[in-house]
């Protein structure tokens, strides 16, 4: 734990009541009042001690926050509940937060200083220190310390439910098969016996069916797979919020497809991968790259199109296979072969229009 201190600094009150002790001093001198002068003297030690409980306060051993969740979609609240001891030597608590974050809330309770923050914009933001402020006696003097250190929130783009490709009968569902092997279930299938089969391997029921001995061959069922593609080229996209509003129509589009049973490798315009996503915990890295995505000059990479390829930017190409192939561009662009929408703000209707047709 790491803390600092902030200025030590005298309230209004408390410079009034030196000002007060001071006129009372040179009253009592100017007119021999001995009283005057004692009052003046209560008044100085009372700011001294008030002044000295706020000096000697320390800031607690622990802090310890909690996450509602360590990724934040962009507009959405996030809980954290920030706990520390001896909370109650404080009058104040908030945490400090960079830009991109905004503290919409606060309170304090019996779970320790509750914090709804909401991130405005994608990245990694910072949550912390803690700001602890304590009054003096009298109200004559603020004392602000800095503890607990900071961690990073990161915000990512938000996810939008989606029309499923299924609704509009256009997945080309021979087509979305991948060909490699090792997805899906197993299926048991007979074959002839050949030399060096082992014995094991006989399906005597199949055996006395064909009248010849066949032996059990495994098949694996190919899994749909899709191919999900991000233009990062800068020249793309007119702004960074057009970008973030791509990350996001990327990432919905990915939920989308997972959510349907489909495999998606997600890649970039200049060819790395950002992950394929089979799973929630892959959606979730997933997600914690595109936080972190930036636009980057590089020349176009030669993209293997696996099942159905959708792509979010300007950037197609001629299509390699019979699969549907979307396009959610800023602005039409010259596409033979695809399904193309333009992406603006609401994008499930852009989604919608791609699936239902677009432009080819």
């Amino acid at each position: 734990m790491t803390s600092t201190g902030a200025p030590f600094r005298p309230t209004w009150r408390g410079i009034g009541m030196l000002l007060v002790a001071g006129t009372f001093t040179a009253g009592g001198i100017a007119f021999s009042r001995v009283e005057l002068v004692y009052l003046a003297a209560v008044l100085v030690i009372a700011l001294v001690l008030s002044w000295a409980t706020v000096a000697i306060v320390r800031v607690p051993k622990r802090i310890e926050r909690v996450l509602g969740s360590p990724l934040a979609p962009v507009g959405e609240p996030l809980r954290v509940v920030t706990r520390f001891d001896p909370s109650r030597s404080f009058d104040g608590a908030a945490e400090l937060v960079s830009s991109g974050l905004v503290v919409s809330e606060t309170s304090v309770g019996e779970e320790g200083l509750v914090s709804v923050v909401v991130p405005s914009r994608r990245g990694v933001h910072r949550l912390g220190p803690l700001r602890l402020e304590r009054l003096a006696p009298f109200g004559a003097a603020l004392r602000r310390r800095s503890a607990g250190g900071s961690v990073d929130i990161v915000a990512v783009p938000p996810i939008v439910p989606l029309a499923p490709l299924s609704s509009t009968g256009s997945t080309g569902d021979d087509a979305t098969r991948s060909g490699a092997q090792g997805q899906g279930t197993d299926n048991l299938i007979p074959r002839p016996y050949a030399p060096g089969d082992s014995i094991r391997r006989v399906h005597w029921r199949a055996s006395a069916h064909h009248g010849d001995l066949m032996v059990r061959e495994e098949e694996r069922e190919q899994t749909a797979s899709a191919t999900v593609v991000i233009d990062t080229a800068p020249g793309s996209w007119a702004s960074a919020d057009d970008f973030d509003l791509a990350l996001s129509a990327l990432v919905s589009v990915v939920a989308r497809l997972r959510a349907d049973g489909i495999l998606v490798f997600v890649r970039t315009s200049a060819g790395s991968s950002l992950g394929d996503v089979a799973a929630a915990s892959d959606l979730d890295r997933l997600l914690e790259a595109c936080a972190r995505l930036e636009p980057v000059s590089a020349p176009p990479a030669a993209i293997p199109e696996l099942g159905i390829v959708v792509v979010i930017g300007p950037g197609a190409w001629p299509p390699a296979t019979p699969a549907p192939h979307l396009l959610l561009t800023p602005a039409p662009v010259a596409a033979p072969g695809w399904q193309q929408a333009t992406l603006g703000a609401d994008i499930a209707a852009s989604w919608a229009a791609a699936i239902e047709g677009g432009a080819r």
